[in-house]
């Protein structure tokens, strides 16, 4: 349980401080040999003051989008928030980034499934007009606007990382007039890679969810199917465009990447043990997003996002 990873730290992170893989996390690394009921379905957590995902067909009013981004600060609670705007792959990542944090950061959340948090040419948001979708994303913007604040931190995490294709949106939309006057950081997540087909589900066999897949629901280690249905090396390609985006804005904008942290999965699985990661075809399970958690850990801890100095970036 405790050796749950193929990949040791040194291999994704020279610079990684160890202390995001001893036994502070070793609950998470454990469950990733031994799931507990509930581990293989989406993440879900009553205890979070919003929803973790606004419901399709329709946008939240403002008070519930002002609900979900408003973070209580100072006392008892943390000095500073991520806000974790996206898709439902940013929903899929909230409980490997809650505990990353582990009470050092409060979370805000502007999650919509099927719904594009930038408002691009082939902007699309499931099941609202267009018009909506501008009111969603604008109402959000306003809020972070009045709440983001020196030391917060941004993150940005959709499917496909298509996020990597708005530079100019994040630039104009949130870099300028919110992160640069806050002295906030934006954070850019890379997406996990795509299955072939379909894993073994849950819900008929329940003592079967552990269990490796077949061995013909491997991974596709490059992530991503083109329009052509060709399995590319999209999931590198977006993540060199957020690197070189993050060039371009040095020291606010980082991005954590996925692809080199799945390469040596066998199947279907967590990396290293016969657990199940995914809940379909390109959606993590709360296992498989856990999986990340101590190397989200180890890169919040490098960036500085917890109050230290940053670390600089491994050669």
């Amino acid at each position: 349980g405790a050796s749950h990873t193929q990949l040791s730290p040194p291999d994704v992170d020279p610079l990684a401080p160890k202390k995001c893989f001893d036994s502070s996390v070793h609950a998470i690394q454990h469950r990733t040999c031994v799931p507990r009921d509930g581990d293989f379905g989406f993440y879900s957590d009553s205890s979070d003051n919003c929803p973790c995902a606004f419901p399709g067909g329709t946008i939240p009013h403002t008070s519930a989008i002002d609900r979900c981004l408003t973070q209580p600060r100072g006392g008892a609670y943390p000095d500073n928030t991520m806000f974790i705007l996206g898709d439902s792959h940013a929903r899929q990542a909230v409980g490997a980034i809650k505990a990353a944090l582990a009470g050092r950061m409060s979370i805000g959340m502007m999650i919509k499934s099927d719904c594009d948090i930038q408002l691009l040419d082939k902007q699309h948001c499931g099941g609202v007009s267009s018009a909506d979708h501008h009111t969603y994303i604008r109402r959000g913007l306003n809020v972070l606007k009045r709440e983001v604040r020196h030391g917060d931190v941004v993150a940005v995490y959709a499917l496909h990382g298509q996020h990597a294709e708005g530079d100019a949106w994040l630039a104009e939309n949130l870099i300028e007039p919110i992160i640069k006057p806050a002295g906030a950081k934006l954070l850019l997540i890379s997406d996990n890679p795509e299955l072939s087909a379909p894993p073994h589900t849950c819900s008929r066999d329940p003592s079967r969810c552990h269990l490796l897949p077949d061995s013909k629901w491997g991974l596709l280690h490059s992530g991503i199917k083109d329009e052509l249905g060709d399995h590319s090396r999209r999931g590198e390609e977006r993540e060199a465009q957020m690197e070189h985006f993050a060039d371009q804005h040095a020291g606010i904008v980082h991005v954590f990447k996925q692809t080199a942290l799945w390469k040596r999965a066998a199947g279907a699985g967590v990396p290293g043990t016969h657990s199940l990661a995914f809940l379909d075809l390109h959606h993590l399970n709360n296992l498989g997003a856990m999986y990340l958690s101590p190397y989200l850990c180890s890169a919040f801890e490098r960036w500085g996002f917890f109050g230290g100095p940053a670390s600089p970036p491994p050669v």
